[in-house]
């Protein structure tokens, strides 16, 4: 098995204050907990049910936000939904962005509710960043999550144990450093180099046995 790779210097090399800046450009306040999601906004990406899971989020996280990045078309039926439940102030639409790195940097934990997933490449830039993914336990999301060590891996559809989890995660420092640091150190799995270096590997194995037959 050879995974796609992600160039991770791109995520490493952020500014001490980029954080700060991000929340500040967003008019997020800086203490306040965010779930991001970055993918484009259709049905599969679950955004309508991350979208639903946050008033009780807010029962434990008042001052939570919901950072939204991409675009798709589903936003406008998410939108609509946002205003019917009240949480305009809380949820952020930035559209499609390329500054993707930054605004994970400004986010404490990544959501992928998703119904469906091969290899999911944001997340694996989410670990990179040292964000903690909490996810459904769908396609191979499980080759880039280890749950209890990187993030949290919640059975398809169990939004209550969707909102246990970031809850529970975004009320608990110590934990968030620790899948933090982890989160850091299990995307180097899926850099450029190792990606590369598999493929020649491969290729040279295989050109051997040609030789060789």
């Amino acid at each position: 098995m050879i995974h796609n790779g992600i160039s991770i210097g791109r995520f490493r090399d952020i500014l001490p204050g980029a954080p700060a800046r991000v929340r500040a450009e967003l008019g997020i306040p800086s203490g306040a907990p965010v779930i991001g999601i970055v993918a484009r906004i259709y049905a599969v990406k679950g955004h309508r049910a991350l979208i639903a899971m946050m008033p009780h989020v807010l029962t434990d996280l008042p001052d939570a936000r919901l950072l939204i990045v991409g675009d798709g078309p589903d936003r406008s039926s998410c939108e609509t939904m946002v205003d019917k439940l009240g949480l305009r102030e809380r949820v952020i639409f930035t559209g499609q962005r390329e500054d993707v790195a930054e605004l994970l940097c400004g986010c404490d934990v990544f959501a992928m509710p998703s119904d469906s997933e091969g290899l999911p490449m944001s997340a694996i830039e989410s670990l990179a960043m040292g964000v903690p993914v909490i996810a459904y336990d769908v396609g191979g999301v499980r080759e880039v999550v280890h749950h209890g060590h990187t993030g949290c891996l919640v059975e398809h559809g169990d939004t209550a144990g969707f909102v246990l989890a970031l809850v529970s995660l975004l009320k608990d420092p110590v934990t968030h450093a620790a899948w933090s640091e982890n989160a850091r150190a299990a995307a180097d799995r899926f850099g450029i180099a190792r990606h590369v270096r598999q493929l020649v590997d491969l290729y040279t194995e295989l050109a051997n046995k040609g030789a060789r037959g």
